[in-house]
């Protein structure tokens, strides 16, 4: 009714979470929407809106749209958003890919309700759950006895997962998840998922989720609470094609900062999920130096909206490096940790010792930019054994904060030097400087 009222036409419009079809069946004959995509985080669902109101549908996810920026004139969600993980972030995809005049309606469960439901459904399912288990206890002993007792053959091993045979049982075990069934009923499959469950509210319990930045209790299972949120700048277009330099007004394409104009860097492109300010500098430096490696889903999700394209295009994805010496004290690298993530998301081969650190820096903080240009330069060099298969690639280098670009210039370098096609720069966050 809201849209109906509404005095204009949206030429290009998203329903998401279509469900059944039903706003597409709402708004048929009004002429409001020549052209309604339809999209549902589940197959099925987006199979049944297709089939019901006969219009193009997909499945995706709200946390990630398939559109590109500003390509939708309305975007539609009824009471499919409160199940997001990151309800920010799905509204900020929201927001880039409307048309500055573009419209979004949403209907989404308040918070009071939520929590009183997930109440409910919670001792509900507790209650369900141990029946079913006493219920299917022998049923599961006997499959499992009979399991036993066959004889299994690996059918193959590999890629993170392991699938196993015989002639009356079959069991497939990937990424942490039981998918399939021993015996009748597929009751493995089922004790699998009242346990994941009850593991997962266990942990909600002991370990509350908080603000990735200043560590207040937030709903969900993280992320930044509205505070912290509103701190936090966002990178995209308009900016500059090489650096990634945010601009007040869109320049074009192909537009350099001043200087890029100047000195060209020997990347291609960099991007940044956020501005590094005072809101987006605890997180990284808990990710950094506090052990939050607990961080990096989270961050990798921000990074993977500006990384798209350079995914995309890319061929290989290695992390900065550090030394030797550094990372003995620090334990962990968390530019290899955002790296492999990365290379998950966009399907690309992660090589986390690609390049190595032979020259000691000390740090690159309150150094000038010339002071930090000289105190990486000679730093970086590609392992003997991977220069073969780097010639005319395209490398995506992982870091987490672009500040003068010194230590991800000198690392391209190395790179290029070594046969590399081109090279790509992805980080958390960027410093602007006015």
């Amino acid at each position: 009714d809201r849209l109906l009222d509404i005095n204009r036409t949206f030429p290009l419009a998203l329903d998401l979470g279509c469900h059944g079809g039903e706003m597409a069946r709402a708004l048929a004959g009004s002429g409001k929407t020549p052209h309604l995509l339809q999209a549902d985080l589940s197959p099925a669902m987006a199979a049944h809106a297709n089939a019901a109101s006969g219009l193009p549908s997909m499945a995706c996810d709200e946390e990630a749209l398939p559109v590109g920026l500003s390509a939708l004139d309305l975007v539609t969600s009824n009471l499919s958003l409160h199940w997001v993980n990151d309800l920010p972030g799905a509204l900020s995809q929201i927001k880039m890919s409307l048309r500055p005049d573009g419209l979004f309606l949403g209907a989404v469960l308040g918070g009071d309700t939520l929590f009183e439901l997930r109440s409910v459904l919670a001792e509900a399912e507790i209650e369900g759950q141990w029946k079913r288990a006493v219920d299917v206890e022998q049923s599961v002993t006997k499959s499992l006895c009979a399991f036993h007792e066959q004889k299994v053959e690996v059918l193959k091993a590999g890629g993170g997962a392991i699938a196993v045979a015989s002639h009356q049982a079959a069991v497939e075990h990937g990424h942490g998840v039981v998918a399939g069934s021993i015996g009748h009923g597929g009751y493995m499959a089922r004790l699998a998922a009242m346990l994941k469950s009850g593991v997962t509210r266990i942990a909600d319990h002991l370990w509350p989720a908080v603000c990735a930045a200043c560590e207040t209790p937030v709903q969900g299972t993280g992320g930044l609470c509205p505070a912290c949120w509103e701190g936090v700048t966002f990178l995209g277009p308009p900016q500059c094609c090489a650096c990634g330099a945010p601009f007040a007004f869109d320049c074009g394409p192909d537009a350099l900062c001043g200087a890029c104009t100047r000195s060209r860097p020997p990347f291609a492109r960099a991007r940044a999920a956020f501005v590094y300010n005072d809101a987006s500098r605890p997180m990284i430096l808990a990710f950094k130096h506090a052990d939050r490696v607990d961080l990096a889903p989270l961050l990798v999700g921000w990074m993977a909206r500006p990384a798209r394209e350079l995914l995309a295009e890319a061929d290989i994805v290695a992390p900065v490096p550090l030394h030797w010496t550094r990372m003995l004290r620090r334990r962990y690298n968390q530019s290899a940790l955002l790296a492999n993530r990365l290379a998950r998301v966009g399907d690309v081969k992660a090589v986390p010792d690609l390049l190595v650190r032979i020259k000691r820096t000390g740090t690159q903080g309150g150094k000038s930019r010339a002071g930090r240009r000289r105190n990486v330069q000679g730093a970086f060099r590609v392992r003997a054994r991977y220069r073969a298969g780097l010639r005319d690639k395209r490398v995506l280098l992982v870091d987490d904060v672009m500040a003068t670009g010194a230590t991800l210039e000198a690392s391209a370098r190395a790179l290029l030097r070594a046969g590399a096609g081109a090279v790509d720069v992805i980080t958390i966050a960027r410093v602007v400087t006015s």
